[in-house]
């Protein structure tokens, strides 16, 4: 960047502005060095300014989580006077990866570098948080000294009360069926005693209470300095420099990738007990370790995956030749004493040295007043905002995506290094629902409730986990697959206890036929009976199967069927060449009882007698 920074030719020279004063939280003043320049001064714009640095208090206000990564937004709004300016974000977090930085800042100032530092951070020893915290520390712990010393009183106060109730017993022994025993006397005594000793058991139980509080605080501050005595030991800071051709306050923004944070979608699928309406909610589980808290940020969550290739891969070709054996290289040459080999990681430098491009000012500025020297001042301050329009202009972005973005309407508030995930809602849906039955009695005579429905929202279900109910009950959990708006998804309620679908093989029977050449004939006939106890009647999808023959020496047949097989067109076309057998039923809510719907059918297989068949299940 200093190669092109150096091109542009812009010097001028800037006199002193005085700073001012902080505003509101996230804002602040930044002003120009001693390179500055004041009221009608004269502004040179051949001379070449240095970049003021200004120390940006920005905290987070937007993040946007993906799958493994998050983008971290830090925003503040600062007042710049004419000039160069390096605005300097600390304090970011370990979890950063460096390569990821932007930086936004709105007119009339205008981006042009933004570089990653790491700077060591001297011994904490005798920082002033540090100096902080062993006070607080002290302070602990003659808190706790205070307490052991009045639990040391308790005790000392227990022994002379016990004293006491052992004298009055004694005396009261001895003086027993004389005129010295004092009935009353004794009475105050014995009741002295028992409520002191209540007194300090009292006293002592809080006490305990006190001393285990004052424990756990002083363990709470002793690992605060550890973690500080052994964290790390390492400044992470954004230097992002702007060029501001008229003063003016500037909004900007950094943004970063950080990694140990994510989201994972969950799901509550609930339906009505008259099943007239099923509802979706839509969560999003949180879990981030990044090192630093987004305390009431506004949150998006996203389905792009920032750490695949933006790119597909490329094939390259693959060519076949005689081998040669490549010449020995020489071995790399060492470094230089102090040459630097790890390029991810800046240090600061002075500021002539930095990335900016620019040398120091220089040249004289005062002059003498009048009207010529206010015209020629106005001028050159004119050109100078011209000059630093044109040479920090960069190319216009388009931003476009293919993934999905979700922005939740509230604030939301995510610690860091949490041991529990944090859980906010990101949309209710109400899909369309149409309630089926399935029943498969080839396996059981359950018969289970299911819902097909259709995402009729604009939200773009991920596949995750999901919780389903039924009414006020728990049914168990399931799974979500991926669903488009528009998309079909299908869930399953349950068993309802009040239907039944039982299979029975009524006969089975095996004959031969033919003269001279013998075939094996087996018959089975098959019935399943309905009962339906809903009180309501029912759409019900019924589920059987019979062999398919592979060979054309067998041959299997399905007649005397007592209801017809569905005519569904994707069941025709997918499953009746499997041998699926499904049967779309009406089952009425009468149907209980001697007034069950029966079906009934049957499957005959043939086959030459001497020819060796796969088993047929029944």
């Amino acid at each position: 960047m200093r190669s092109i920074f150096a091109t542009v030719g812009l010097c001028f020279f800037i006199t002193v502005i005085a700073s001012t004063a902080r505003g509101q939280s996230g804002q602040g003043v930044a002003s120009p060095n001693a390179t500055g320049y004041t009221g009608n001064a004269a502004v040179d714009p051949a001379a070449s300014p240095s970049a003021t640095v200004v120390e940006a208090d920005a905290p987070i206000t937007a993040v946007t989580v993906y799958g493994g990564r998050a983008a971290v937004t830090r925003r503040t709004t600062l007042k710049f006077e004419q000039g160069v300016f390096a605005v300097r974000f600390n304090e970011l977090p370990a979890a950063i990866q460096s390569d990821t930085l932007q930086a936004r800042v709105e007119a009339p100032a205008r981006l042009v570098n933004v570089e990653y530092l790491e700077t060591p951070i001297a011994d904490v020893a005798g920082s002033p948080a540090m100096i902080e915290i062993t006070a607080q520390i002290e302070a602990a712990k003659r808190a706790r000294e205070r307490l052991s010393e009045d639990q040391a009183l308790l005790v000392a106060q227990r022994k002379v009360i016990d004293q006491i109730g052992v004298r009055t017993s004694t005396d009261a022994s001895r003086d027993a069926g004389t005129d010295r025993l004092s009935i009353d006397q004794l009475r105050k005594q014995l009741e002295f005693v028992q409520s002191e000793q209540s007194r300090i058991v009292n006293a002592g139980r809080e006490l305990a209470e006190q001393i285990r509080i004052a424990d756990l605080k002083l363990a709470a501050i002793e690992a605060r300095r550890q973690a500080m005595g052994q964290g790390d030991r390492v400044q992470r800071s954004a230097e992002v420099t702007i060029a501001v051709p008229n003063a003016g306050e500037i909004p900007m923004s950094l943004t970063y990738l950080v990694a140990n944070a994510g989201w994972e979608p969950t799901y509550n699928v609930r339906a009505t007990g008259d099943r007239s309406a099923v509802s979706v909610e839509f969560d999003a589980n949180l879990l981030q370790q990044s090192g630093e808290d987004w305390n009431d940020v506004a949150l998006t969550i996203s389905t792009a995956q920032p750490t695949m290739r933006a790119n597909p891969p490329t094939i390259t070709p693959i060519f076949v030749t005689v081998h040669v054996p490549p010449p020995a290289s020489p071995a790399p040459p060492m470094p230089a004493p102090g040459m630097a080999m790890h390029k991810s990681v800046a240090s600061p430098a002075p500021a002539e040295e930095r990335g900016t491009g620019f040398g120091l000012g220089g040249g004289g500025g005062g002059g003498g007043g009048g009207d010529d020297d206010q015209r020629n001042a106005e001028r050159l301050r004119a050109e100078l905002a011209d000059k630093l329009t044109s040479w920090s202009s960069g190319a216009s972005v388009v931003e476009g995506g293919t993934a999905v973005s979700y922005e939740l309407p509230r604030r939301v508030t995510v610690p860091s290094n949490a041991d529990r995930k944090t859980r906010t809602r990101v949309a209710t849906i109400t899909p369309t629902a149409n309630f089926v039955y399935t029943a498969l009695p080839l396996f059981t005579d359950a018969v289970y409730l299911r819902s097909r429905m259709v995402n009729d929202s604009p939200y773009q279900l991920v596949p995750g986990p999901a919780q389903v109910f039924m009414g006020t009950e728990f049914v168990g959990p399931t799974r979500l697959g991926g669903v488009a708006p528009k998309g079909e998804f299908t869930v399953y309620f349950g068993v309802d206890r009040a239907i039944r679908a039982t299979r029975t093989l009524v006969s089975k029977n095996t004959t031969e036929s033919g003269v001279f050449s013998k075939s094996r004939d087996t018959t089975r006939d098959y019935r399943i009976v309905i009962d339906n106890g809903s009180a309501r009647d029912i759409e019900l999808e019924l589920f059987d199967r019979r062999p398919v023959s592979q060979d054309e020496k067998i041959t299997v047949a399905v007649d005397a069927l007592t209801r017809p097989l569905s005519t569904d067109a994707e069941y025709v076309r997918d499953q009746l060449p499997q041998g699926i057998m499904r049967w779309d039923l009406r089952v009425p809510a009468t149907a209980t009882g001697t007034n069950a719907m029966t079906l009934t059918w049957t499957v005959r297989l043939s086959a030459p007698r001497d020819l060796q068949l796969t088993p047929v299940p029944d």
